[in-house]
């Protein structure tokens, strides 16, 4: 078993427990716990280096307080520990980095995205630290003859981390962590300018977030890597309705809009042309009121007039009275 990295690991019912991360003999990523309750470890993590070979003797099968299956080794001196002289950092790195990719795969199938993206970031990081001399530049001369050694690591190299960018956007669509899916396929694309799969999850992501401008130009464009790909195909049929159903919805807006500013405006134009015939509101509250005003004037002077004449006739009754008395 080759020690792929090392690191703690808090378990519930193992607080004390050490996490190793390992391939088998058939290149099958897994994570080894080791946990003792001896005061004092027959080995620890410090022992344990990348490419070390971990060796066990007489494990049986034992299942865990957590439901977990593993191996149980009674005595600490039953586990060694030895280095791998064989041991290649560069390759075997590269067959590390593929093992994490494929157990990430595994716990994809089973839509575990979040076990399946730690495993990918898993893969990224030894790829990230894989250590590959520059390319050295040779003349044309001596093109034909010179073939670069680690040209082919390179290449793996590329391609690993295509299919895990590639990966993490299927993860992060699935979430809908749209920002996250195209940043991913960006990424993808620096790997690979004509993946047109990395085209297609961006427009997918930028479908969801209504950004159908965007999308437009990103299936587009992996159309034209891949004309006959039938989920590119669909894809673009289905943003061509969502767009024609915006395009109906805003002009339907608009023209509601429109409708109501007309109405307003004729309405406005029905009062303006009839303000005199009859006006209304305080207007013609305002005009009745001076027609009263009026009616009431010429009243009191029609009163006030007879009460002129009134008071004359008076006069003359009381002036024949006051003669005749005399």
């Amino acid at each position: 078993i080759n020690a792929a990295y090392m690191g703690e690991k808090v378990m519930e019912h193992w607080p004390n427990s050490k996490q190793v991360r390992i391939i088998d003999s058939a290149n099958d990523a897994r994570s080894v716990f080791f946990y003792t309750d001896e005061p004092e470890p027959h080995f620890t993590l410090d022992d344990i280096q990348q490419g070390s070979i971990i060796k066990f003797t007489t494990p049986y099968l034992h299942f865990f307080m957590d439901g977990q299956m593993g191996l149980r080794i009674e005595q600490a001196e039953l586990v060694s520990i030895r280095p791998n002289p064989n041991f290649e950092p560069s390759t075997r790195r590269l067959v590390y980095a593929t093992a994490e990719k494929e157990d990430g795969s595994r716990w994809f199938k089973q839509s575990k995205w979040e076990q399946a993206m730690i495993r990918y970031d898993c893969a990224l990081k030894h790829l990230e630290n894989l250590a590959l001399p520059d390319i050295v530049e040779v003349d044309d001369e001596d093109e034909d003859e010179a073939e670069d050694p680690y040209q082919k690591l390179r290449d793996r190299r590329k391609e690993l981390e295509l299919s895990c960018f590639l990966n993490l956007s299927a993860c992060m669509l699935h979430q809908k962590r749209h920002d996250d899916v195209i940043r991913f396929c960006r990424l993808a694309l620096e790997r690979d300018p004509r993946s047109a799969k990395a085209y297609y999850r961006m427009a997918q992501a930028q479908q969801a977030e209504r950004q159908y401008s965007a999308a437009e130009d990103s299936y587009q464009r992996a159309l034209e890597i891949a004309p006959t790909d039938r989920l590119v195909k669909e894809g673009m049929k289905e943003l061509r309705e969502l767009q024609r159903e915006q395009r109906a919805a805003e002009a339907a807006l608009w023209k509601g809009r429109l409708k109501a500013a007309d109405s307003k405006k004729a309405t406005t134009q029905d009062q303006t042309s009839n303000g005199k015939a009859s006006p209304s509101g305080k207007a013609a509250v305002a005009q009745k009121s001076g027609v009263l005003e009026k009616a009431t004037g010429n009243m009191l002077y029609v009163w006030m007039g007879l009460g002129g004449v009134c008071a004359a006739v008076v006069g003359v009754l009381i002036g024949v009275a006051v003669g005749s008395s005399r």
